[in-house]
């Protein structure tokens, strides 16, 4: 058994995945949180008074921006899924930038910045000091517009 998997034990995981979490609760709003089990524990189902919304989670370690992201081919499948009952505008990437904060990416967004089909996707996320989150996709195509920091918990809410 792994260190990191013993009870009592958090990995980077677990804390970058928690602190995420922690935004949106400590806001003092009804939330619902479920994980789908299709997704081998990064795909949460959020339900609030904004409705359903459906967030693949990825996390990176490095302290300092830029961030590096891989989405794999089975993860975006999973996420585009028109059986799961969430709708397409409320579909999301939370790409957890170590201790900076979350780049709530829209899953309009992603594929619009890369191409379909490929076995996997790297994305990388960077935040200039007292600025919004820009993303780019592979062959660095940059997604157009910046995303704020506070877009995390105002999306997922829809406060």
């Amino acid at each position: 058994m792994k260190p990191s998997s013993l009870p009592g034990r958090f990995s980077d995981r677990h804390l970058l995945f928690g602190a995420a979490l922690a935004q949106l609760v400590m806001r003092n709003w009804p939330i619902m949180i479920k994980e789908r089990p299709e997704s081998d524990n990064n795909l949460f189902e959020f339900s609030s008074g904004g409705g359903k919304a459906l967030v693949l989670f990825k996390y990176a370690t490095q302290p300092k921006s830029p961030w590096h992201f891989t989405v794999t081919g089975t993860q975006v499948t999973t996420i585009v899924d028109s059986s799961i009952t969430v709708p397409g505008e409320r579909r999301f990437l939370a790409l957890i930038c170590h201790l900076d904060g979350v780049c709530l990416l829209a899953l309009n967004e992603f594929l619009s910045i890369t191409t379909p089909g490929a076995e996997q996707y790297g994305l990388s996320v960077a935040r200039p000091t007292n600025s919004s989150f820009r993303v780019s996709g592979p062959g660095r195509v940059a997604l157009e517009r910046v995303i704020p920091r506070s877009r995390w918990t105002k999306e997922i809410l829809m406060r």
